[in-house]
């Protein structure tokens, strides 16, 4: 899970880039994305950024619990 959170900003930062870089420049993107890029691109970008909302903040929290369980159970071992 934590390999996930390191490697996932990566892979979209990447993905960004090789928009960018078929698009020929920045500019170029902007344009593309705003004038042409239609319904499944919108949609995509909604997408990811409701995953990465839901998804990321999940995971943190779910980590947390994990690590609370693991102290929990490590204290009453030691009380025993």
């Amino acid at each position: 899970m934590q390999v996930l959170l390191v490697i996932g900003p990566f892979l979209v930062l990447g993905l960004i880039v090789i928009f960018i870089a078929f698009s020929g420049s920045p500019g170029a993107a902007r344009e593309a994305y705003l004038t042409r890029g239609g319904r499944l691109f919108t949609f995509s970008i909604v997408i990811l950024y409701l995953g990465l909302g839901v998804a990321v903040p999940a995971a943190v929290i779910a980590e947390l619990a994990r690590r609370a369980r693991i102290e929990d159970a490590e204290a009453e071992a030691a009380w025993a």
